[in-house]
C-alpha cells in the first residue's frame, strides 16, 4: 500500500458512503466538501487568529526594526 493509497482511501470511502446515502454524485460531492470544510474549520480558525495577532503587533515590529537599524549604524 503506497502513501497515495493511505491518503486517498479515507476520502474515497467517505465519498462512497455519502453516495450510498444520497444516491446522487452531485449531492455526495457537495456534502463531501461540507464535511471536509467542517473538519478543517478548527485549523483555519487557529491560522486566522495567528494572522490577526501578527497584524496587531506589526507596527511594534517595524518600530523595533527601525531602532535596531539606527543602533547598528551608530556602531
Amino acid at each position: 500500500m503506497s502513501l497515495w493509497d493511505i491518503i486517498v482511501w479515507p476520502f474515497a470511502r467517505l465519498l462512497e458512503i455519502l453516495y450510498n446515502w444520497t444516491d446522487s454524485y452531485g449531492l455526495a460531492i457537495i456534502l463531501f466538501a461540507l464535511v471536509v470544510n467542517l473538519i478543517l474549520l478548527p485549523f483555519m480558525a487557529k491560522s486566522k487568529k495567528g494572522m490577526m495577532k501578527t497584524t496587531r503587533i506589526q507596527p511594534q515590529l517595524k518600530e523595533l526594526g527601525a531602532i535596531s537599524r539606527s543602533i547598528s549604524r551608530k556602531s
